[in-house]
């Protein structure tokens, strides 16, 4: 017994150390999806693929989909645990607890559910839990422990044999069973039949069942591998890789291609076993898997995806690129790599690590910061922050002990001699016999830290400051000591004070900033670099001879090229993620191989089979996901949607490209330029109502797709420019131009009658106007007539009255008395001239209408002489005038125009004349 605890003890240690030591070997990069990226719950028991490259997940929350772009979540109607998922055509099917069914696209590109378990009997499948999909003729076979229920697309049958079903498999088109007593059984029409001789050891269950290099291989938890040999189940024959899934529990089986199989197992990860190159790779928690626990396994599009326990991993199978990382942070971070021999030395921020035959170990004595290697002749010179050491395997031998050196490089036109950029200036360096050995400063004023030299002559070379400044340094051969240097620093040609210096074929350039700067040795002046304005925000990273890399500063990407044709862009995420910014470091091992500096590890780029993996890769249209407002989704597939002009402020569309990876996006809007997309998705705000094309392509490593995309979509006017609306408008406007027609016709018609109304009114009043004239000429006329009648009225009564007075002197000498008084009663009857008043006064009406009228309405106690009076004064008479006319003295008049006075109530400060011509 204790021996064979002794054993087992020996052979578990073994096994570790094995893989332990085939751990340190470059691996194909794995990508890790965690709860807090896909929304989910942790486990994850079954991935699948649908034909437009899309990956599904039974999650314990629901079905998992990721379309390369975005994680998407649907749950069951019952909220159960999903335990399987498979694809088949548009729909996706998969098994949960008591129910299994199928879901497809919605017309918004959404999935909707739909139960089949309403085609079986009620309780039929009491506690039945479905833990696989196969896919079997027309339709699919769900496996539980109990049961095969067989779907064909309309109907549902179950075979239920009389053990429990732990494994199910599609061969060929035929349902191959595995059983818990270690038999494998193949089903012909409904009935089971027997394809073992015989049964597992002990009868031991069958957990896993594939189809690898045309043998049926059946894998048990605690015994190992089995293939199926003549109808007989015997060990299969890689006793290594069996002794470790036996030792960690084999969980799942997956082929991958004709001759790489894939193992998932419950504590030890995950292996990948390819029989033509008899090459295991091994993953697990230590380096790369997020999980040691493999519930699941699925290859797509050279890509295999891992369900964990806690997880969901993607491992890039294909690509030319693999990777060796080291997550417990013993390593550290990369600075540079060197080979020597079968040798690989890691340069980090530890130390210096040596990788011999698969095994890491650190090279004692060289704690702390790496900056780069130096492989002078023969020679491999670690270039410290404690100094400058020569190394050999595991043996580190101190040149300088001076702190920090950045870089060695060879003198130019000196055999022997070298130079150092340190943190204090330059060093110079000289061959032994053996050994470099440091010389005399060979300058005493460049006192300054340097990281990087360049030659550009024999007797020139440019240093560059760490963090600001650059220098131009003249060097004497024969003395090996600086004559002269020249500071450059931020001026008008640089914009930010860091300047890195290179040597591009064979001119002397400058990065700084994003662009690039050239030396022009004739004008002994900066210029910039027009050719390589194409490289605006690429910093040289890494060359070697003719080969040259480039890294983008403002974004994603690497360039390889040698400037004469041979020119490719890599976006590889797993790659950039884990550059160390500032230090970027790529190696060339051979013509293909480069070997770039990582955090914590380093990766090897196969540039022919990257090539070869671009050429045969081809770059296919994106996928329209999901169109929305900020309001509603807008449907996708089925009949077209156009978007009201008030659920248009703001468009979002999804994109896709499952089948590859670390793809990006462009677009184009109509006759726009083309511009970038952002994660997969792009928005769209206040577009104008009307028709637009949308042209998508994908964009792969710098190529994008050869056909774009289209989606044709139009914005409905709003309601109040929609054809209803417009026809409304149309129609009020006819209502309104009638409707002016109509009132302005009116207004016409009203204006001419307005018109030969005013016109008529017009010669009225013309003939009002020369009829007023008239009669004004005519009231003149009797005004003057009047005056003249008067005044002649008054001469003759003056003249009258002087006659009376003269009969009335010889009056003794008329001889009859009666004569006399006849001939002065007919004076006195002239004087007093009733008949010429009333000539006087009706003259006098004809010229002042409504005068006495109005001077009795408002004087009614006046008398006819007082009116005589008025009227006489009315005319402006004076009182000499006015006496004769009256038949009285001129005292007789002022008495009179006293006592009106007082009638008319009129102070004697007014005008008497005045007051009548302007009242009355």
């Amino acid at each position: 017994m204790n021996y064979f605890k002794c054993f087992a003890f020996i052979r578990y240690v073994f096994l570790l150390c094995f893989f332990t030591m085939e751990a340190q070997q470059l691996l194909p990069p794995v990508t890790n999806f965690s709860v807090n990226d896909y929304g989910a719950a942790s486990q994850n028991w079954d991935v699948g693929s649908a034909e437009d490259g899309v990956v599904y997940a039974a999650n314990n929350e629901g079905l998992l989909r990721y379309d390369g772009q975005r994680w998407q979540l649907y749950s069951l109607p019952n909220k159960t645990i999903i335990r399987s998922v498979l694809c088949v055509g548009k729909r996706i099917y998969t098994g949960s607890y008591e129910e299994f069914g199928f879901w497809e696209k919605d017309l918004y590109g959404s999935l909707s559910y739909t139960s089949l378990t309403h085609l079986l009997q009620p309780a039929s499948f009491n506690n039945e839990e479905f833990w696989q999909i196969e896919p079997y003729k027309d339709g699919v076979a769900f496996r539980s422990f109990g049961q095969v229920y067989i779907y064909d697309n309309k109907t549902i049958r179950a075979i239920k044999p009389d053990f429990l079903i732990t494994s199910l498999l599609n061969v060929k088109g035929k349902l191959i069973i595995g059983s818990n007593k270690g038999q494998v059984y193949t089903l012909t029409g409904s009935k089971l039949e027997l394809l073992s001789s015989n049964t597992t050891p002990e009868g031991v269950p069958i957990a896993a069942l594939t189809y690898f290099e045309d043998q049926l291989i059946l894998g048990t938890k605690a015994d190992g591998l089995f293939k199926m040999q003549d109808q007989e189940i015997v060990p299969w024959e890689n006793s290594e890789l069996n002794d470790f899934l036996i030792t960690h529990e084999l969980n799942k089986i997956s082929t991958i291609t004709t001759s790489t199989i894939a193992f998932g197992t419950i504590q030890g990860g995950l292996l990948i076993f390819d029989s033509n190159k008899g090459r295991t790779l091994y993953y697990n928690r230590g380096n790369g898997l997020t999980n040691n626990t493999v519930l699941a396994l699925h290859e797509i599009n050279g890509n295999l995806w891992v369900g964990l326990d806690n997880g969901l991993d993607k491992i890039k199978l294909q690509g030319g690129i693999s990777i060796y990382l080291e997550e417990t942070g013993e390593l550290g971070a990369v600075y540079d790599i060197a080979i020597k021999g079968n040798d690989l030395y890691l340069g980090t921020n530890t130390g210096i690590h040596l990788i011999r035959d698969n095994h890491r170990e650190f090279v004692p004595g060289s704690q702390g910061q790496l900056w780069s290697f130096s492989a002078l002749d023969d020679q491999l010179i670690a270039n410290h922050n404690r100094g400058i050491f020569k190394i050999k395997g595991l043996d580190l031998h101190e040149i300088s002990d001076l702190t920090g050196s950045y870089s060695t490089t060879a003198l130019l036109g000196s055999d022997d001699f070298y130079i150092s950029a340190t943190y204090n200036g330059l060093r110079l360096l000289k061959r032994g016999s053996d050994n470099l050995e440091i010389i005399e400063n060979p300058d005493s004023t460049l006192y300054v830290p340097l990281n990087k030299i360049v030659f550009q002559d024999e007797t020139t070379l440019w240093a560059s400051h760490p963090y600001k400044n650059f220098y131009k340094v003249q060097i004497d051969q024969k003395d090996k000591h600086i004559t002269s240097y020249k500071t450059y620093g931020r001026d008008s040609v640089f914009s930010a004070f860091k300047t890195n210096v290179y040597r591009i074929k064979d001119q002397i350039s400058f990065y700084n900033n994003g662009e690039w700067f050239v030396y022009n040795t004739i004008q002994d002046s900066i210029l910039k670099f027009d050719a390589l304005r194409s490289y605006s925000d690429f910093e040289l990273v890494g060359q070697e001879n003719e080969a040259f890399w480039f890294k983008n500063r403002k974004g994603s990407g690497l360039i390889y090229t040698d400037f004469a044709g041979d020119s490719i862009y890599i976006s590889e995420p797993l790659l950039e993620d884990n550059l160390i910014k500032g230090y970027e470091n790529i190696e060339r091992i051979n013509d293909s191989i480069f070997y770039i500096a990582l955090n914590d590890g380093y990766a090897a780029l196969n540039l022919n089979a990257f090539r070869r993996n671009r050429k045969n890769e081809e770059i296919p249209k994106p996928q329209l996901e999901y169109f929305k407002n900020t309001a509603d989704p807008i449907q996708i597939n089925g009949a077209s949607e156009e978007p009201s002009f008030k659920r248009a402020d703001l468009l979002t569309l999804g994109f896709s490209a499952p089948t590859v990876s670390s793809s990006s996006f462009i677009y184009k809007l109509g006759d726009n330029t083309e511009k970038p997309m952002e994660n997969g998705f792009v928005d769209f705000q206040n577009l104008d109502p009307g028709h637009y094309d949308l042209k998508i392509w994908t964009l792969v490593n710098g190529s994008k797709s050869k056909d774009p995309l289209i989606i044709s979509f139009s914005i409905r006017p709003p309601w109040y420019f929609s054809g209803f609306a417009k026809g409304l408008y149309l129609m009020l406007m006819v209502i309104i131009i009638i409707s002016i027609y109509i009132v302005n016709k009116h207004k016409l018609n009203q204006h001419r009658r307005e018109l030969e109304k005013r016109i008529e009114k017009e010669q009225e009043r013309k003939v009002q106007i020369a009829e007023r004239n008239n009669l004004l000429k005519e009231i003149d006329i009797k005004r003057k007539e009047l005056a003249n009648s008067t005044y002649q009225a008054a001469q003759r009564n003056k003249i009258l009255i002087e006659v009376k007075k003269e009969l009335a002197e010889v009056k003794d000498k008329f001889e009859s008395k009666s004569k006399y008084n006849a001939i002065d009663q007919k004076i006195s009857t002239m004087v007093e001239g009733k008949n010429d008043w009333k000539v006087f006064e009706a003259n006098f009406k004809d010229v002042n209408q409504d005068f006495f009228q109005n001077l009795l309405k408002q004087y009614p106690n006046l008398s006819t002489k007082d009116l005589k009076l008025c009227a006489y004064l009315k005319m402006n008479l004076s009182t000499k005038e006015i006496a004769p006319l009256m038949a009285i003295t001129v005292r007789g008049v002022e008495i009179h125009r006293y006592r009106l006075r007082k009638k008319l109530d009129i102070k004697t400060t007014k005008n008497l004349s005045k007051f009548l011509i302007k009242n009355f």
